[in-house]
């Protein structure tokens, strides 16, 4: 069952995974992003699930990360971030399907956008931002939100959780030892 769950997932990724050639856009104030009309077309990286409290086996949010098309062609090139690269997380909520046997958890509708981008002069070096359900620009989060300390503790690639995402795993990408 759970190799049928992962290959769901990798075809999910394989059918989201069609490269256009733009990306986030700066709105009028500095700094804040405009949400990307093509987002669906941004590859995808890997999905994580977050799973309720009580049970911890209860899957409760899905979370799909994309990057920029022209951010991953470079990254794959270089196996190097530049600033502007940037990345994206969709969160979704999960609904379990029990018509099916085995049964199957899916995504339901988008819960929120959450965008990283890379900007090595921010104390952090990467801003984050966060787009409610249907809001279409952000501004971004403050220095030393939980994002950036959780990427700066836990990231083992320039502060990404590459070493989780299946599309980059063939690239082995580690920070130096």
């Amino acid at each position: 069952m759970r190799n049928l769950h992962w290959a769901f997932l990798a075809a999910w990724a394989l059918t989201m995974g069609a490269l256009s050639n733009s990306a986030a856009q700066p709105a009028s104030s500095a700094h804040t992003l405009t949400r990307p009309a093509d987002i669906a077309f941004w590859p995808t990286l890997g999905s994580t699930m977050r799973t309720d409290g009580t049970p911890a086996a209860i899957p409760r949010q899905l979370r799909q990360v994309q990057m920029e098309p022209s951010a991953y062609r470079r990254l794959v090139e270089t196996l190097r971030l530049s600033d502007g690269d940037t990345f994206a997380v969709l969160f979704y909520g999960v609904e379990h399907d029990t018509t099916h046997t085995p049964s199957l958890y899916f995504a339901q509708r988008e819960q929120a956008l959450a965008m990283e981008v890379i900007d090595r002069s921010h104390p952090d070096g990467r801003r984050f931002y966060v787009f409610q359900s249907g809001q279409t620009s952000a501004s971004p989060r403050p220095p030393g939100n939980e994002c950036a300390v959780c990427h700066a503790a836990r990231g083992t690639f320039d502060g990404t959780f590459a070493h989780m995402y299946p599309t980059l795993a063939p690239l082995n990408l580690r920070d130096p030892s």
